[in-house]
């Protein structure tokens, strides 16, 4: 029992320091973000590679629709802003 009221608090005590170091190295120019398309004036999450560079508006294609949606940010609602090209993307309806 002693030993284990000395392990216990190390562990808890490395864990700490490796979980610190967990996402180090991200910046705001390669930071991944996730936003929302509307579809029919429903809100879907979508995985598109937005990198927030350019004044250009994020643009997705989504297979089996015609035309393309913007990106927003779920956080502001505003649009995201991206200089790649349209990006197509599986249907993100369940």
């Amino acid at each position: 029992m002693n030993k284990l009221k000395l392990i216990l608090p190390l562990l808890a005590f490395v864990m700490a320091i490796g979980m610190s170091f967990a996402f180090v190295g991200t910046t705001g120019e390669d930071y991944y973000v996730a936003g929302y398309v509307t579809i029919n004036g429903e809100d879907y999450l979508v995985d598109a590679n937005c990198n927030s560079q350019t004044q250009q508006d994020c643009r997705v294609q989504i297979q089996g629709l015609q035309g393309t949606f913007i990106v927003y940010n779920p956080d502001t609602g505003a649009p995201l802003k991206s200089n790649a090209p349209t990006v197509v993307i599986a249907d993100p309806r369940p």
